[in-house]
């Protein structure tokens, strides 16, 4: 081959490549994903081809062997942005992860190394030599065993190129199947070219020749079957397919295109749709509800409206389209469902105040109980030093006093623990509601002379029955601590000289149990949230509580199927109500007075 014709051959493959380099980082707002492929590719067959031209070329053999080691820069690489290009050019969608790209890499990064440390370990070429083959003056080579390693490497990633291209060529419709032909012709002819080299039936390479018509297969596909043309119909494909609503809006403000989401979401058709004006269309839409956010033309919204038959959030997204001049030629109005979005942001923000309200109740709790325990355990501390200390010469009702305090306050703290086991039983469902059908008189009265039997507290509790006993489904368990909570704190917020009064009554086919004291009462502001979890009114002063009793009276209330409520006011005392529903006539049971 004469070296003129070689030169003209590889310079135009030189200038073709360069052209297609070009041209994609031109056009790369339409080629996306494919750009940077086609100008990596580019580049590799570039300088590959660029670096043969000079081997051939120049006249000198040391600058021969240098310009054969640096077209293997961009042969060895070639590989990988030829399978980056093929898979964004079959699915745009689909790349390699950093992962694989960089394993991918690994084989050719060695094989640099190696070429240009050959003469220390001959792992590429084990002989290097100018000779003249065809009219042509090349460097010839006699291979090690790292050139077989990179052969299987390059033709793996070959045949996996192919195989990409042949299965996807299968896949497409008849109508775009020409291109990917072209696409396959493009990346087999340099590979049947490359056997020449591989198989050393001569010592040219005609790869970088057969390059050149890849470059025009490439450039042809590019240019000449109008690849950018078939952009729009893309669009047209993806508008129609997309979830979200499109609507096109002329620089009048008409509906000029709408999409099937857009139509199903509005109501209409594209003959009743198409030529109105939006701010009617959108009135139309607001209409059916109420609006849920602030609107513009140029920015973005959300309206709560009514959407086949349903109540959605669409949020309404504007961009203005512009060609070459200042003024917008139109609009473009994106319309998203974001219902779910909504829903789960107000979830999400209930949980959050859930949250909040959880760790304030937390931090109370702690507060609480930090005070309620720190308090007798003072006390309990005081009377035990003492007792160490003056034991021997304390006289005996001191000490007896002494020990009746460590009692009492270890009684105090008994209490509290027992209540946060009951409400946390109460809320887990540790503590089984069991109910047995039981005469109610005798059970309360026998809970009243339970907590009669408390030291200082049997002359102030008077229990009033009902002159009608009745039979009622009752948990015993759930009743005791109903009875015992609503008598302590009557107990405990009354004078000592003040009764506490137990009564038992029928009304509207409930049996009522009513607690009355004559104590500080309950201020009105606190009454809202009386049963609320370690709430305590603010007239308590330094009363020991845990703000717990209430809340597990309620539930246990609830428990029954049952009713509770109070009357109260600051000064005046309290009347604490409890109605239980009956599960047997009162003509049923005995109907003499139990005193």
């Amino acid at each position: 081959m004469p070296i003129g014709l070689a030169l003209y051959i590889l310079g135009h493959s030189v200038a073709g490549w360069s052209l297609i380099a070009v041209y994609a980082q031109y056009q790369r707002r339409v080629l996306g994903a494919m750009t940077l492929p086609v100008i990596l590719l580019s580049l590799a067959i570039f300088e590959w081809t660029i670096f043969y031209a000079v081997e051939i070329a120049v006249p000198y053999p040391e600058l021969k062997i240098i310009a054969h080691h640096l077209k293997y820069i961009g042969m060895v690489f070639l590989p990988v942005p030829g399978l980056l290009f093929v898979i964004a050019y079959i699915d745009p969608t689909k790349s390699l992860t950093h992962r694989q790209l960089l394993l991918l890499c690994v084989v050719p990064a060695l094989t640099l190394i190696i070429i240009f440390t050959n003469s220390l370990h001959h792992l590429m070429w084990t002989k290097l030599e100018v000779i003249t083959a065809s009219g042509l003056t090349v460097v010839a080579e006699q291979r090690g065993i790292w050139d077989a390693v990179q052969g299987i490497y390059a033709y793996a990633v070959y045949a996996l190129i192919l195989r990409c291209i042949l299965l996807h060529l299968r896949k497409v419709a008849a109508v775009v199947q020409y291109k990917y032909s072209i696409l396959l012709v493009a990346f087999l002819f340099p590979g049947l070219a490359s056997l020449n080299l591989t198989f050393q039936w001569s010592p040219l390479d005609f790869t970088p020749f057969a390059l050149t018509v890849a470059g025009m297969s490439v450039a042809w596909n590019l240019f000449s079957y109008r690849l950018i043309d078939l952009a729009p119909l893309a669009r047209n494909i993806v508008t129609e397919s997309m979830k979200d609503g499109m609507i096109v809006l002329d620089a009048d403000g008409k509906v000029f295109s709408i999409n099937p989401v857009a139509r199903a979401i509005l109501g209409g058709s594209d003959t009743t749709l198409i030529g109105q004006s939006y701010d009617k269309v959108l009135f139309d839409l607001m209409q059916r509800g109420a609006s849920a956010g602030g609107y513009a033309h140029e920015s973005s919204g959300v309206i709560h409206t009514l959407v086949q038959g349903e109540m959605r959030y669409l949020e309404l997204r504007v961009s203005m389209l512009h060609e070459e001049g200042p003024e917008p030629v139109g609009r473009v109005v994106v319309i998203r469902d974001i219902t779910r979005h909504q829903e789960a942001e107000t979830r999400l923000k209930a949980a959050l105040e859930g949250e909040k309200e959880l760790n304030a109740l937390r931090a109370h709790f702690v507060s609480i109980v930090s005070h309620e325990f720190r308090t007798p355990m003072s006390i309990i501390q005081t009377a035990t030093e003492m007792l160490m200390r003056y034991r021997d010469r304390m006289p005996a009702d001191v000490a007896t006093a002494k020990f009746a305090t460590i009692t009492s306050q270890i009684a105090l703290m008994n209490a509290l623990i027992d209540d946060v086991l009951s409400l946390d039983r109460l809320q887990t469902g540790a503590l089984k509601f069991s109910p047995e059908v039981m005469y109610a008189v005798d059970m309360v009265r026998g809970l009243v002379d339970e907590i009669r039997q408390d030291e200082g507290v049997a002359s102030r509790i008077e229990f009033d029955p009902t002159n009608v006993d009745v039979k009622l489904s009752l948990d015993k368990q759930l009743i005791r601590l109903v009875v015992r909570n609503l008598v302590s704190n009557a107990l405990k917020y009354s004078p000592d000289d003040e009764p506490v009064t137990v009564k038992l009554d029928i009304v509207d086919e409930s049996l009522r149990l009513q607690v009355i004291d004559r104590g500080i009462g309950i201020p009105e502001s606190d009454q809202a949230r009386l049963f609320d979890v370690f709430y305590r009114a603010a007239n308590v002063g330094d009363v020991p509580g845990s703000g717990l009793g209430l809340m597990i009276v309620k539930q246990a209330v609830d428990l029954h199927g049952g009713k509770t409520h109070f009357t109260s006011s600051a000064g005046g005392g309290t009347t604490f109500s409890v109605l239980l529903p009956l599960t047997a006539s009162p003509g049923e049971a005995p109907t003499e007075a139990l005193a």
